[in-house]
């Protein structure tokens, strides 16, 4: 099938992810005092994106992370065990409330560019990308089966 190479699927508890690569989006970690992402490579992250003056203290990412797992279906507590701030224009300026708050949740907080404009939200990691993620749904009567269209345009393949 022709999606094959450019989605990956994920669990997180007994739900089932897809990320994929046609969405996905180069990112760097700003932070000298963090060289590289301390997470292992294809791990679900959330990224919150920084306006223009926002700090990202302890009040901010409570305030975000409660936002985001009320109003996006895809994501879930497991996305937030590693939380990506991404600055607008100036680098990111990580105050010691936002870095208590993530260390008291056992999560991991870096600071990060990308190559271009991402929204908040749930991503997954991969090498030097992000790419986006998309839930999968429970289908009992297997009503999305035929969502992918086969390589040679045979609807048996």
């Amino acid at each position: 099938m022709r999606l094959r190479n450019t989605m990956e699927r994920f669990t997180i508890g007994k739900t089932y992810f897809i990320a994929v690569k046609n969405a996905s989006v180069d990112f760097a970690v700003r932070d000298s005092n963090q060289q590289r992402l301390g997470v292992a490579q294809g791990s679900p992250v959330t990224v919150l994106a920084l306006g223009k003056d926002t700090q990202p203290d302890r009040d901010f990412l409570q305030a975000e992370l409660q936002a985001l797992l009320a109003s996006d279906d895809v994501i879930c507590p497991g996305f937030t065990a590693t939380i990506l701030l991404l600055g607008s224009e100036t680098p990111v300026e990580m105050g010691n409330s936002g870095r208590d708050f993530c260390q008291s949740r056992g999560c991991e907080l870096y600071a990060i560019e990308t190559t271009a404009p991402i929204r908040s939200g749930p991503y997954y990691v991969t090498g030097s990308e992000l790419r986006r993620v998309y839930r999968l749904q429970e289908d009992p009567n297997k009503a999305f089966v035929m969502g992918v269209v086969p390589d040679n345009g045979d609807p048996a393949a």
